[in-house]
């Protein structure tokens, strides 16, 4: 860009009236010379008596031997909000500028929490008009994105619409800019020149030029200019005109996200989707490494069902959708970490219900050096417990009984399809009427129980879902255990053992009571709850409870579960009663929390359309920036494994499954996809699903209407409609349920099935597609 030297006094006279000497006494010059906010960085301060304080860049700014004298630092928004994230703006910063990327507000209050910045501005100019155009003083209170504020002096903006005439207030359009700082234009390239900078119609000067910046903006009622985003980030998706900057505004405002890009992604031909980036407030905790080589690992998940959790990690558990929910509710939800309670590095933990041992291995990942003591008393949760500690090599002492009031040997109620609601009270009736409650209240918010033309069994789904097995379990006192192996303290002490806890705790000796800091338990009924608040009240305890409502039952919410939160005087959260948390405590308990795609979807649906909410969502935990600081959005990647998909990976477990998991993983783009993810909340739309019913008629050899994918939008619940299908099409007197057991147990069909998956070469996918659009119409 050609700039003169009458264009740059212009602005250095401005920077002289709006920053005053204090301000450019130490200016930090980071950014490259060949990047226009360079020319401020530089000439600023060297004009008007103040000092420059070089660096390679702004986040070398901590190791700088000068920076307790750098006053005002000058950068994009991305790179700022690193050094905040750091702790690393030194002291004597009071004047920061942002320019170069939309600010979010979130970071101008976190600029000003800091302490010592007393001025955040939010500079906006293309280098075009000689770095900055608009400038706002941001004020520490206020919602939404800021604006970027009035004109700098000798500086004319027009916001212009789409015939070539000044916007109304509140009306988007194209932001020009004319006035003494535009530049001559671009070097050597006079076609490029006239067709950016282009004659002003709104000035009677001879001469008078306006530049098209190719940015949308709109006047607000105050007189300042809000900015929307580019021209160009406007993309057409599906016959949709989409705003990109519109959605990435909505993100930025979750309160858990830090920074965002949305972008419009063609990773196949044809297939144009919307791609969100999110980088979480708190940083993700990486996946516990495996301790096990890949020979002794694979022997120990041979012939032990084992499910690949969203953050990486592999677990041995008796059932892929109930590790998944499990994992949802320690991992992502942080059930055990609220109402003040926290764990710390060399903590010690009392997980008494372990199962599986998700909760020993959450506990491994937050807390460094921490002491684990997990009680599981069932054979076969014993025996996933051990796998997983083994797997990830932990430190952890392990207990095959369970804790009780006195020693002794009593019967367990296990169920392999619902180990969470094991336990030794057993209530197997009582249990087989709140599975049927709950799965007609499910049902029911799908229209009913013959939602999508189907039929339910409910009591022969309940008697088969909760099939039981009994096992004789040691119980022993919890002050036993404290005893032998001589334990002082115990930070947390965690119970989930079905309906079996004010037992347990009538295990604790007087002397052992004081031992314990803090308490979570899972309490199943009211009566419990009451004993158990009474017990804490008359050892010192302060509490919350929080409700879990499961079902509806006759128009009143019955509560299930009951999370009760414990501290022992004096220690965290002050907490009365059963009134709940004070509102600070609530506050931290909020904090910690990396959003998944599902919070992150339903966030967006109060705020959008329901065409502008992007199918993907990719957490990471940067985005990659360019040399000057920039975003930049070639570099992110396509959406893989990197995806957070709803409810989790589970993954395939038929052959059925794996076919159907990778026609849908092909169509949609991705590495893979579990088999309870929703299709539709991962990219997928009515175009893609005719390529997966289209795809799906040519392997299988079945017909299926596009309506059993919109009505069952999962791999499980195609693959059943598959296998449904074939045993309706066979011939011969074998019902489809032995059919569907055989299949299951079928190995050399997958390699077959993904197979015929792969010869489905794109051409004929296309050509399947043009015959399902003749026959639907417009779709």
């Amino acid at each position: 860009v050609a700039l003169t030297h009458s264009g740059a006094a212009v602005f250095l006279r401005w920077a002289r009236d709006a920053f005053d000497d204090r301000q450019l006494s130490g200016v930090l010059a980071s950014t490259s010379v060949s990047f226009d906010l360079s020319v401020f960085e530089v000439f600023a301060p060297l004009c008007w008596g103040g000092r420059v304080i070089l660096a390679d860049n702004a986040l070398h700014l901590p190791t700088l031997a000068a920076a307790s004298e750098v006053t005002l630092v000058n950068t994009v928004p991305s790179a700022m909000a690193e050094l905040v994230r750091l702790g690393a703006l030194p002291p004597g910063v009071s004047t920061v500028n942002l320019a170069g990327e939309p600010l979010p507000r979130s970071l101008a209050r976190r600029l000003y929490e800091s302490g010592s910045v007393a001025r955040v501005y939010n500079l906006y100019g293309p280098s075009e008009d000689t770095t900055y155009s608009t400038c706002k003083l941001v004020g520490r209170a206020g919602e939404g994105a800021p604006s970027i504020g009035r004109p700098v002096s000798n500086t004319r903006v027009y916001i212009v619409d789409g015939v070539g005439s000044p916007a109304p207030v509140g009306v988007a359009g194209e932001l020009y800019i004319g006035g003494d700082g535009l530049a001559r234009g671009y070097l050597n390239r006079p076609a490029l020149t006239a067709e950016r900078f282009v004659p002003d119609p709104f000035s009677g000067e001879p001469g008078a030029r306006l530049y098209r910046t190719g940015d949308l903006a709109r006047y607000l009622s105050s007189g300042e200019i809000e900015f929307l985003g580019r021209v160009d980030h406007q993309v057409k998706v599906r016959g949709f005109r989409i705003e990109l900057g519109e959605i990435e505004a909505a993100l930025a405002e979750q309160p858990e996200v830090r920074e965002c890009v949305v972008l419009a992604r063609e990773d196949a031909p044809g297939d144009k989707r919307l791609v969100a980036y999110v980088v979480p407030k708190t940083p993700r905790q990486p996946p516990l490494p495996p301790k096990l080589d890949g020979r002794e690992r694979d022997e120990l998940l041979a012939e032990r069902q084992h499910t690949k959790l969203p953050n990486g990690m592999t677990v041995v558990g008796h059932s892929s959708l109930q590790t998944s929910g499990v994992y949802r509710e320690i991992f992502e939800d942080k059930i055990y970490l609220k109402h003040g309670i926290r764990i710390a590095d060399g903590d010690c933990v009392f997980d008494v219900g372990a199962n599986i041992g998700l909760f020993t291995l959450f506990v491994k990942q937050q807390a460094r050096g921490a002491r684990v003591y997990a009680f599981e008393p069932l054979p076969p949760n014993f025996q996933a417990l051990r796998a997983n500690v083994a797997l990830y090599g932990l430190d952890v002492e392990l207990f095959e009984c369970g804790l009780a009031r006195e020693s002794e040997t009593t019967t367990f109620t296990f169920y392999p399809n619902a180990s969470a609601m094991s336990g030794r009270v057993s209530g197997i009736e009582e249990d087989k009427a709140a599975t049927k409650a709950n799965v007609q209240s499910w049902l029911q918010s799908f229209g009913g129980p013959e939602a999508g033309g189907a039929q339910y069994d409910l009591d022969e789904f309940v008697e088969h879902y909760l099939r039981s097995e009994s096992y004789a379990c040691e119980l022993r006192p919890l002050s036993d255990i404290i005893r032998e192996q001589g334990v002082e303290r115990i930070d947390l002490l965690k119970l989930d053992v079905e309906k079996s806890e004010f037992d347990v705790l009538s295990g604790i000796s007087d002397e052992d009571w004081k031992k314990i800091r803090q308490m979570v338990i899972e309490v199943h009924t009211e009566e419990l709850l009451a004993q158990i608040t009474s017990l804490l009240r008359e050892r010192g305890f302060t509490f919350a409870v929080d409700k879990s409502t499961l079902v509806e039952e006759q128009g009143q919410d019955v509560v299930r579960v009951y999370m009760l939160y414990a501290h022992a005087a004096g220690e965290g959260a002050a907490l009365s009663g059963d009134d709940g948390l004070d509102a600070a405590a609530a506050e931290s308990a909020r904090g910690g929390h990396v959003p998944t795609s599902d919070e992150l979807r339903v966030f967006l649906r109060e705020r959008l359309p329901a065409h502008m909410i992007p199918g993907h969502f990719v957490v990471l935990d940067e985005l990659p920036l360019t040399p000057n600081g920039k975003i930049d959005r070639r570099a992110l990647p396509p959406p893989g494994q990197e995806t957070d998909p709803a409810g989790g990976h589970v993954e395939p477990r038929t052959p059925t499954e794996v076919a159907v998991a990778a026609i849908c993983a092909r169509v949609l783009g991705l590495d893979s996809i579990g088999v309870t993810t929703n299709f539709f909340e991962v990219g997928g739309h009515s175009l893609l699903a005719a390529q997966v019913i289209s795809r799906v008629r040519e392997v299988f050899k079945v017909e299926l209407s596009l309506r059993k994918l919109f009505m069952n939008p999962t791999v499980e619940g195609l693959a059943e409609n598959i296998e449904r299908a074939s045993a309706a099409q066979s011939a011969g007197a074998e019902s489809a349920a032995p059919q569907i057991r055989r299949a299951a147990r079928k190995g050399p069909d997958v390699e077959r099935l993904l197979s015929e998956v792969n010869q489905l070469s794109n051409a004929e996918a296309e050509r399947l597609l043009e015959e399902k659009r003749a026959q639907a119409g417009s779709n």
